[in-house]
């Protein structure tokens, strides 16, 4: 192969990389915010049932996590 296609296979692979990083990073930052609200949103409907002690318990394993 030639100087330069190693040289743009090298470019690829480091952009690849970088742009793959980006996107995981961005997948594990939205998982974690549709946890935390649904959490939220499960511990509000507890409570409106009258479960408040369970709605607490729910709301401090989520203050655990982070």
């Amino acid at each position: 192969m030639s100087r330069f296609v190693l040289r743009m296979q090298d470019t690829m692979t480091e952009s690849y990389c970088y742009f793959c990083d980006s996107v995981v990073e961005f997948f594990e930052k939205l998982i974690d915010i549709t946890a935390s609200v649904g959490t939220a949103q499960a511990a509000s409907r507890l409570a409106q049932q009258g479960y408040y002690k369970e709605a607490q318990a729910l709301m401090n394993t989520l203050k655990e996590e982070k």
